[in-house]
C-alpha cells in the first residue's frame, strides 16, 4: 500500500495517529474517544467493541491495573481515496503496572478512517498482536 493521496491528508492521518498515541500517554478518555467516529468499530485480543460508548465503557477496565503507559506508533501506510483512507501502523506498548510489574508488547493496526470537515477519524481500528517481551514483575 505505501503513501498514496493528498499530502495534506497523509498528514492529517498522521496527526490523528498521534492525537491516539498522545491520549493513551496521558490517560485521556476525551482525548481518545475524539479520535474516533461515533459509530466506529474497534476490534482486537478476541474483542468488538461498537460506538463510543461501548469504547468509554472499556477504559476503566484497560486502566484499572495500570498506573501509566507508554505508547507509541510507526506508520507504515496511508491510502487516500476522496473522503476515505486505509492506513497501517505499528505500535509499541509498555505498560507500568500498579503492583511495580511492567509488560511489553507490540502489534499492528489496521485502520479504516474518514474525513470530517478538516481533519480524519478512525471509523475502523483493528488491532493484531505481534509478540510480548518477558514481562518484568515487581520487586518482592
Amino acid at each position: 500500500m505505501s503513501f498514496e493521496g493528498a499530502l495534506a491528508d497523509r498528514i492529517l492521518i498522521r496527526e490523528r495517529m498521534s492525537d491516539y498515541a498522545d491520549a493513551m500517554f496521558q490517560r485521556d478518555l476525551d482525548a481518545w474517544l475524539g479520535c474516533f467516529t461515533e459509530d466506529c468499530l474497534w476490534r482486537g485480543n478476541g474483542m468488538e467493541m461498537r460506538g463510543l460508548d461501548a469504547l468509554a465503557a472499556s477504559w476503566p477496565n484497560l486502566w484499572a491495573p495500570l498506573n501509566r503507559m507508554a505508547y507509541f506508533t510507526e506508520v507504515a501506510a496511508i491510502r487516500v481515496t476522496g473522503e476515505r483512507a486505509t492506513a497501517r501502523c505499528y505500535s509499541r506498548q509498555i505498560m507500568f503496572q500498579k503492583d511495580g510489574g511492567i509488560r511489553k508488547f507490540a502489534g499492528l493496526y489496521h485502520d479504516k478512517l474518514v474525513r470530517r470537515g478538516d481533519t480524519w477519524l478512525f471509523s475502523e481500528r483493528e488491532f493484531e498482536f505481534i509478540g510480548t517481551e518477558p514481562n518484568i514483575e515487581p520487586a518482592a
